[in-house]
């Protein structure tokens, strides 16, 4: 399953063109989030991965093999809502 990312509902204001309860390929929300990150709107504080773990939910996927960076396979477990 390619990786998959949702909008947290108290961020739509933030996130226009993306309805909460839509999952979406996690590479087309990584290139929205960079745009709006350029554009200045909504001003937030980059963090380390774009998207945020704050801001989306995310399912699916497969840590990339042969690389050396970190992938969200890699991340610790979180509690979620």
């Amino acid at each position: 399953m390619e990786r998959e990312g949702r909008l947290r509902a108290e961020y739509q204001l933030w996130f226009p063109n993306l309805m909460p309860a839509v999952w979406y390929p996690a590479a087309d929300l990584a290139q929205l989030v960079l745009e709006q990150l350029q554009s200045g709107e909504p001003r937030w504080t980059p963090e380390d991965r774009v998207p945020s773990d704050k801001h989306f939910v995310f399912r699916g996927g497969a840590g990339r093999r042969g690389t050396a960076g970190h992938s969200r396979r890699d991340d610790p477990p979180t509690t979620s809502a």
